[in-house]
């Protein structure tokens, strides 16, 4: 079975080492447009967003102060940047 773009999207961030940026590029071409939190535009209009697996890791931290401070720095941002994520998780 062929994967769809949407399963290559979540194996594209699954493996922590494999850099994304041209795969996340890939996605929305000359004609796309990268958005806020992790969200882009396909060529075809259509919206996707490109999570790394850690973001989801912190989020769910029962210290929910942490869990603030990673939400916070995610609305910066517009791709992830998971070592800044981690220095939000991690501050005191």
């Amino acid at each position: 079975m062929k994967p769809t773009l949407q399963t290559r999207a979540r194996r594209s961030v699954g493996h922590r080492k494999r850099n994304v940026t041209p795969r996340r590029a890939s996605f929305y071409g000359p004609s796309g447009k990268a958005e806020q939190c992790g969200w882009l535009k396909d060529r075809y209009g259509v919206f996707w967003q490109i999570v790394p697996t850690v973001f989801g890791e912190m989020m769910k931290d029962p210290d929910r102060a942490r869990a603030e401070r990673v939400a916070e720095a995610m609305l910066k941002m517009v791709k992830f940047d998971i070592q800044e994520l981690k220095r939000a998780y991690d501050a005191s």
